[in-house]
């Protein structure tokens, strides 16, 4: 679950053309996915370090 989940952000992020609100909405659907299956919390922090550099990217992305 983990890398599968994380191999799409990547996969996503590296996409050329994609306007920044679907760029999120798409990534917020992959991270909701992830917490779903968050059994117990134990990603908890997994989840939220993939999140703040998924909009770390998107914002760098908009500003190149």
């Amino acid at each position: 679950m983990k890398t599968g989940c994380v191999d799409e952000l990547r996969q996503l992020l590296s996409r050329k053309g994609i306007h920044e609100d679907a760029l999120r909405g798409e990534a917020e659907r992959i991270l909701a996915r992830m917490e779903s299956r968050n059994c117990g919390g134990v990603l908890d922090a997994f989840i939220q370090d993939n999140r703040d550099s998924v909009l770390l990217a998107i914002k760098g992305r908009d500003a190149a």
